[in-house]
């Protein structure tokens, strides 16, 4: 859909238009001739600040069937004269609900912040197609598909809502007006980007898929009402949120200088302040200390600047400052200290236009945190102290300038810590000095240790070396026993052969009627003794007693065969006496 030219009918009804009574109703058509610029005179701080970041996490869609809402976390705010809104939700209108000059857009996008009294602010963007030109927030809030039937659900998400802007002041129109939809409650701060975003498309028909029927409102009647023409400081951050966000912007119009010739303070309208821990803080007033009330590693600076916040229940957060002698002029302090200072006790009022964002050079601070008192009368022990680690410059001149209203040190000795916050350090810097000494004990246990176990190893490597020789020895030793276990069954079965053979031979010369023939001694087999020197003590010894027991049996055998031939020469005798006794004559007398 291209931007075409609306024609705004007064007192047209519809559906979603409410009862005539309501004269601050939205949305309405924007005519930019008509507007008048602000700041203005007649309000010096009607100016508006956004701080935005990426949202990751979970992120809930409700799809209600007019509409996607799209509720984030805390952390993006919006302050607009003086005071902050939170936002809350997101949602999309096509096509647009306000115009612009009569010219209606094709997507309308409102962030709908709250304010601690239920009071609205609404940042609304306008979105144009263009072919092709995808826009990188709707990209990270419409990477899946969206709700398409009535419901509430949780999807991990990552909106990088700084993409909405590309630069740091946003032109806006802004306007007392209502939401609009039901309950349609008058109480809404409208404010209308003038710039034109675009979108693809395809992201375009992505969300028509969601809410296909038009759920715009149609326009109401300005009934009097002035919109202006205000700048919007933008402060985006694309890496989360810090621990301390601090929105500063220019202080411009009357400030009230007051010398109690102790110091000189300077109370500030309201507009800048500091959010830590869920809790807000106004800057109050700004007031200096020369030399500085800290010390940073025992160091003492020429000036400390104290920018003293309050939040609604009178606690107070003070972010400190520290300056030293320079060459160089400080920017803030230049327009700060442009014309004289007051004498001592008096006061009066002066115009400036102070640049408090010249006092951060980057977008991340690191600084020092604790919980203190004020350092003055009351010395009242609800403070939130921020000291800055950074210290600035400071020009001679300007130095000079501040003494010359307070001349005296106005400076507070440094206070000790409170006896529960040193007990509380104290402890656990035993705590740490305790750790750190079991640490080391048990470091020395674990080399003690290593070193037995490495001890150990050795031992057991040399027993395995050894157990490997003896192994190797027993298998050396096993292998001859085998041998000779071998030799002594041949040798048992060869002399065993010969036993067999001479007993054949002596029963066929006792048969032949011969005399015996000496038994055919065996032929003398290999060196037993030669064989015994290369066994064992325990082999030797039983070949010896194996050689004993047959020599025994040999000579078994020898007395045997000798009683024979005894046997045999006394059988012939007796023959011999009988054929001799058979020759003589009988004597017959």
């Amino acid at each position: 859909m291209s931007a075409t030219p609306l024609q705004i009918v007064p007192g047209h009804e519809s559906k979603n238009k409410i009862a005539p009574e309501g004269a601050r109703q939205s949305p309405v058509d924007i005519c930019s001739t008509g507007c008048e610029d602000l700041p203005s005179e007649k309000n010096p701080r009607s100016t508006l600040a956004i701080k935005v970041h990426a949202v990751k996490g979970l992120v809930s869609f409700n799809n209600s069937t007019r509409n996607v809402s799209v509720k984030v976390g805390s952390g993006n705010s919006a302050v607009c004269n003086g005071k902050r809104f939170q936002l809350k939700e997101l949602h999309f209108h096509a096509p647009s609900e306000h115009t612009l000059d009569g010219v209606q857009h094709d997507l309308e996008l409102h962030l709908v912040h709250f304010a601690a009294d239920s009071s609205k602010l609404v940042y609304a963007v306008f979105f144009d197609v263009s072919e092709n030109q995808e826009n990188s927030f709707l990209q990270s809030l419409f990477a899946q598909a969206l709700p398409a039937v009535p419901q509430t659900q949780a999807v991990p998400r990552r909106l990088v809502l700084p993409k909405l802007f590309c630069e740091n002041l946003e032109p806006v129109y802004v306007y007392a007006g209502s939401l609009t939809t039901a309950p349609y409650s008058e109480d809404v701060t409208w404010c209308v980007s003038s710039r034109v975003r675009t979108v693809s498309a395809s992201q375009l028909a992505r969300f028509r898929v969601s809410v296909p029927s038009d759920n715009n409102r149609d326009l109401q009647d300005l009934s009097g009402r002035e919109v202006s023409r205000s700048v919007c400081a933008v402060h985006a951050q694309l890496d989360g949120k810090a621990d301390f966000e601090l929105d500063v912007v220019p202080v411009k119009g009357m400030l009230d200088f007051s010398n109690s010739s102790h110091n000189i303070t300077v109370k500030v309208p309201p507009g800048n302040t500091v959010a830590h821990e869920n809790k807000q803080y106004e800057l109050v007033e700004l007031h200096f200390h020369s030399p500085s009330e800290h010390t940073l590693n025992g160091v003492h600076h020429d000036l400390e600047l104290h920018l003293v916040h309050q939040a609604e229940d009178s606690s107070k957060l003070v972010f400190a400052v520290f300056f030293h002698a320079d060459a160089r002029e400080d920017g803030f302090l230049k327009a700060l200290f442009k014309s004289r200072l007051p004498k001592q006790h008096h006061s009066h009022l002066e115009t400036r236009n102070v640049d408090l964002p010249k006092l951060f050079c980057k977008d991340k601070e690191p600084i020092f945190t604790y919980a203190g008192s004020l350092t003055t009368p009351p010395y009242s022990e609800d403070v939130t102290w921020c000291v800055s680690s950074r210290v600035r410059p400071a020009s001679a001149s300007q130095l000079s300038r501040f003494r010359s209203s307070v001349p005296l040190d106005n400076n507070r000795e440094i206070q000790k810590l409170k006896e529960k916050q040193t007990k509380v350090i104290v402890a656990a810097e035993a705590a740490v000095a305790a750790a750190a000494d079991r640490v080391a004990t048990n470091l020395e246990r674990v080399e003690r240790a290593e070193t037995r176990l490495r001890a150990e190893l050795e031992d057991i490597y040399v027993i395995h070396k050894q157990v490997a020789q003896v192994l190797e020895q027993a298998k050396r030793i096993r292998n001859e026993s085998l041998q000779v276990e071998a030799f002594l069954d041949d040798f048992i079965e060869r002399k065993s052969r010969l036993r067999e053979q001479a007993a054949i031979d002596a029963a066929s010369l006792a048969q032949q009627g011969r005399p015996k023939a000496a038994e055919k001694q065996p032929r003398p087999g290999p060196s037993l003794g030669q064989l015994a020197l290369d066994m064992g003590q325990n082999d030797r010894a039983r070949l010896e007693d194996f050689l004993r027991d047959e020599e025994s049996e040999d000579s078994d055998d020898s007395d045997d065969s000798a009683d024979s031939d005894e046997d045999s020469e006394d059988s012939d005798d007796l023959k011999s006496d009988g054929n001799d006794r058979e020759a003589e004559p009988l004597d017959m007398k």
